[in-house]
């Protein structure tokens, strides 16, 4: 307690200078001013709410500079963690140090956070510990936890356990208080109750407490009951119930959360097994960096994860390959080597994809003869859409040397297979004169191909009235 007693003396003149300040501070603003401010606090809480963070930003920065303490440390918020504004650290501790001159409670624990991580000023441990014990002062429950952890562990402040309890059962008191209407002061008792800091533990309340604040939408909370219940960890392992509650914060944006709930579907844990709905939440996941998530989708899209047999097996592959290419597109680079993989051990889709982002410049730098490698890859797997842009390139010398007859054997294959487009370019290239785009479309009739038999019919009848 001998702590408690030091950090009373050395910081007492910082704690009531704050609180002075802002019961004489002014702006000199008319009331009709503040009342604007509230307001544009107001519509910033609504669009952050709603993830316009950008529009949120603007207003809370309209009413930060009308010193509204709330708004400036919503707008300390933005720039720390990037809603709607570059993010920076030291602009982030620049609005959370003004809203702490103007004695905002959160304001001030925030700072403590900075000192102690280091975000925007220098770490500074016993620094951090001065910020918790102002906002202690003035009765923020986490500032209570925070100082019970820098006397458990010794940072800061002398390790101390009998000081580090009383803290963390300041911290249990507020929350009891809070717990009805705040679903993160549930789930922060939950923790309070797991590991026994300020009251005994008990698992069995640490979980009600989680189950309360989960269902009230708090995510750190539905994403510790997925785990506890996926691992078996404090209750009985339920796959249902990890799968419920990884799926609400899946919604909720969790990335990890998101990834989780590809694999209970892809798996059928939990669950009844849907594989596209798996690829979908894949690819939510990988579009947001998630390693394990494209690692899936590269799987999946070389139909590695499932047997070819099945019948859903080709639409799972194509969905997930879909995924991969978008990605890829967006600039990342994984997926793109996931391509480039594909396209080396034979996939057509990866290899036509390459051919076009070589032949657009798109995804890579331009060039035309790798365009024309991959296409042959492809066409030489009967793929359709290359052998029409095979058929393109030797017919006007993309990439190639003009050739007529490779022209003709590319798009030959392509109608075949029923491209009416191939067989109309083979039209054209007859009325060139061009004798074996004739001899084609001659074969293609003489195998029951009714377009090409159309098109021999017109040329036979102009031939007869001439």
């Amino acid at each position: 307690m001998n702590g408690i007693k030091r950090l009373f003396r050395t910081t007492l003149g910082g704690i009531l200078a704050p609180i002075l300040c802002a019961l004489l501070i002014s702006c000199g603003e008319p009331s009709d001013a503040r009342k604007e401010a509230f307001g544009c606090f107001a519509r910033g809480e609504a669009a952050c709410a709603n993830g316009d963070y950008q529009t949120a930003a603007r207003l809370f920065r309209e009413a930060a500079q009308q010193c509204h303490s709330g708004a400036q440390v919503r707008l300390a918020d933005c720039y720390g963690n990037g809603w709607g504004v570059t993010r920076n650290d030291g602009l982030a501790f620049k609005w959370y140090f003004k809203a702490a001159r103007l004695a905002n409670p959160e304001a001030i624990y925030r700072i403590g956070v900075c000192y102690e991580e280091g975000r925007g000023i220098g770490k500074d441990p016993e620094a951090a510990v001065r910020w918790y014990w102002k906002a202690s002062c003035l009765h923020y429950a986490e500032a209570y936890f925070r100082l019970g952890e820098c006397f458990r562990l010794g940072r800061g402040v002398p390790p101390d356990e009998k000081a580090a309890k009383e803290w963390y059962r300041k911290a249990v008191e507020t929350w009891l208080e809070d717990a009805n209407r705040d679903a993160e002061a549930q789930y922060k008792l939950g923790t309070c109750y797991c590991y026994g800091l300020g009251v005994k533990t008990d698992k069995r309340e640490a979980i009600i407490r989680y189950v309360h604040a989960a269902e009230q939408g708090f995510l750190k909370a539905q994403l510790d009951l997925a785990k506890r219940y996926e691992d078996g960890n404090g209750v009985e392992k339920d796959d249902a119930q990890a799968a419920k509650w990884y799926r609400m914060a899946a919604e909720q944006g969790s990335v990890e959360a998101q990834y989780k709930t590809g694999c209970f579907l892809f798996l059928g844990l939990g669950v009844p097994e849907d594989r596209t709905e798996a690829v979908k939440w894949y690819r939510t996941a990988a579009e947001q960096g998630h390693e394990k998530a494209l690692t899936w989708l590269g799987s999946l899209a070389r139909g590695e994860a499932e047997s070819p047999k099945e019948p859903s097996a080709r639409q799972t592959e194509r969905k997930a390959w879909e995924a991969i290419r978008h990605l890829a597109e967006a600039g990342n680079r994984n997926a793109l080597e996931f391509c480039m993989e594909l396209a080396k051990h034979g996939d057509p889709d990866a290899q036509i994809a390459l051919a076009e982002w070589y032949c657009n410049g798109t995804v890579l730098p331009p060039d035309m003869d790798e365009a024309v490698k991959w296409y042959t890859l492809a066409a030489e797997q009967g793929c359709l859409e290359a052998q029409i842009q095979l058929g393109h390139c030797y017919y006007r010398g993309y990439g190639v040397n003009k050739d007529p007859e490779q022209s003709v054997h590319f798009f030959s294959l392509a109608a075949e297979q029923g491209s009416a487009d191939a067989l109309n370019m083979l039209a054209d290239m007859i009325r060139d004169d061009n004798s074996i785009a004739w001899e084609a479309v001659l074969l293609l009739a003489l195998h029951g191909n009714h377009d090409a038999e159309n098109i021999i019919r017109e040329y036979v009848g102009d031939g007869a009235e001439e």
